[in-house]
């Protein structure tokens, strides 16, 4: 078998630093992961304008880990966002702890929103897995991830 040496010759390495580190804490997990939302959406926005008219949204994320089944969780409401404008106005999460696996359960309601001119924030692209993190700190479930703008 032979080498292989990845040529750099017209390459150039750059530092980047459109990302975002987003981090919330709450009792348990379900309402720091709530709070995760409203977090995306306040990087998104500084507000919305929101449609009358109200739909209902079931999802539900499985992982191996819980860190992998918010992150899932996480990705579908950014793009729900970006393939319809919905955004998630209420909603009811729960987790169930499976063999070897984490289930998470979202029921609530969405709606059209539009970002008015001048309100608008940062245009994030992707929740990425990269140091996507649920901890206990204080009493609290503390979870952080990196938002790719």
């Amino acid at each position: 078998m032979g080498s292989f040496i990845p040529s750099d010759e017209g390459i150039t390495h750059k530092d980047h630093t459109a990302d975002l580190w987003l981090e919330a804490k709450d009792v348990d997990i379900p309402s720091m992961i709530s709070r995760l939302v409203q977090g995306i959406y306040g990087v998104m926005a500084a507000s919305f304008e929101i449609e009358d008219e109200v739909v209902d949204v079931d999802l539900e994320f499985e992982g191996s880990y819980p860190e992998t089944a918010m992150v899932e969780f996480l990705s579908e409401i950014l793009f729900l966002f970006d393939a319809e404008s919905l955004v998630l106005l209420r909603s009811d999460i729960s987790m169930e702890d499976l063999d070897g696996s984490v289930k998470l359960k979202i029921t609530g309601k969405a709606s059209v929103a539009e970002i008015p001119s001048g309100q608008g924030g940062m245009e994030v692209k992707a929740v990425t897995y990269h140091g996507a993190k649920i901890r206990m700190e204080e009493g609290n479930v503390v979870g952080t991830v990196l938002l790719d703008l």
